[in-house]
């Protein structure tokens, strides 16, 4: 029975990674309390901050400011501008030295969730992204960081970032992901991982609202476009796989590699790249809704599935699925079934797959993720 398993994982993984999101499987469950639709007034004092995690002022070029968040009624619209009259900030303001004593000549803005609610599952928005200058740089990712834990530890996925040249071609998505590990103290010295990819879009960013998410799992990060995947990491160790709980952020900053700015940058302060003009600004990131999903977990019990319907109608993941073995098993694809389990699947003779519907079949082992 093993061989069978093996042959169908790789017979069936394409559309498994399909039918793993909460569009067409109903083992997902939306997660309200860490979701948001940006139809009413953000809550800033049980549920966000309107700053970054690691500091107030800035993530790039840009001065952080709460204005800049817009919402209207049905989205939330992140601004960038120009900052007239300019700003200069002391080196007792922001500790970290790549921002000491410098003048601020943009303005952005930054949500940021309280709580770090997000561990393993599904995150996903819906957003028009702004195009066409190298200077943008809009954001939807997760971020962590414990100094105090052993050993201590920076998280983070990028699930669709765009700067520079991304953002100049406008048919292009960053994805990414970051571990962190530092010595005895958060700032010495340290091991990283981090694998960045550019995904190729078949439409401008700008030109419509579009879904980006990631499916989070204890062994695999799976990137996904419109409801299609576009791109995969997968580690059956975990190693390479972000761990830890995290917070999410949706910001829009200048990048300080690719902008006009003022010689008190040093290094930053070069030559703008690509499409640049003073008349670049104000421009707009906009967010229709973010929403988080968990997937239904029941990881120390075996079950044996006779008939699909009543015996694996909550679709969680289970310990062991055995099927057949002394029943007769029909799954039909018209329904729709990933069975999942921590151990193994194991599908006996009397398991019959009718492959004549529309939807899918699968088959996927992986650790439990809680």
């Amino acid at each position: 029975m093993k061989v069978i398993y093996i042959s169908l994982f790789v017979i069936f993984w394409a559309q498994m990674a399909k039918s793993q999101i909460p569009a067409n499987d109903p083992a997902w469950h939306l997660q309200t309390g860490s979701s948001e639709e940006f139809n009413s007034s953000l809550d800033f004092t049980n549920k966000w901050y309107n700053q970054y995690p690691f500091g107030p002022l800035n993530n790039g070029a840009e001065y952080n400011y709460p204005a800049n968040l817009i919402q209207t009624g049905t989205t939330l619209k992140i601004r960038v501008d120009t900052l007239v009259p300019s700003v200069h900030h002391s080196p007792s303001v922001y500790a970290d030295p790549d921002y000491l004593g410098v003048t601020y000549v943009y303005q952005g803005g930054a949500i940021w969730s309280r709580s770090k609610d997000y561990h393993f599952g599904y995150l996903e928005i819906s957003a028009k992204f702004p195009t066409s200058y190298y200077p943008y740089w809009p954001a939807f990712w997760l971020w962590s960081k414990d100094c105090s834990a052993q050993p201590p530890y920076t998280d983070e996925i990028d699930i669709a970032e765009n700067g520079a040249y991304n953002s100049e071609n406008g048919y292009m998505v960053g994805t990414n992901y970051h571990l962190h590990i530092p010595g005895t103290d958060c700032y010495g010295p340290n091991h990283s991982t981090s694998d960045g990819e550019t995904v190729d879009v078949p439409f401008l960013l700008s030109s419509g609202f579009h879904k980006y998410a990631v499916g989070w799992w204890p062994d695999r990060l799976i990137w996904y476009i419109d409801d299609t995947p576009v791109r995969t990491i997968f580690d059956p160790t975990g190693a390479s796989i972000p761990q830890h709980a995290m917070a999410v952020i949706l910001n829009f900053a200048i990048d300080p590699w690719y902008a006009y700015l003022p010689s008190d940058w040093n290094d930053d302060a070069i030559t703008p790249h690509g499409n640049y003009s003073p008349t670049f600004l104000p421009q707009y990131f906009e967010i229709d809704y973010l929403r988080y999903y968990k997937l239904d977990t029941d990881c120390s019990n075996d079950i044996t599935i006779c008939t699909p319907s009543s015996d694996y109608s909550s679709r969680a993941l289970v310990r062991s699925i055995s099927t057949g073995g002394g029943c007769s098993t029909t799954f039909n694809t018209s329904d729709s079934y990933v069975l999942r389990a921590t151990d193994y699947v194991l599908l006996d003779v009397g398991t019959t797959i009718n492959t004549d519907g529309s939807g899918y079949f699968a088959i996927d082992v992986t650790a439990c993720p809680e």
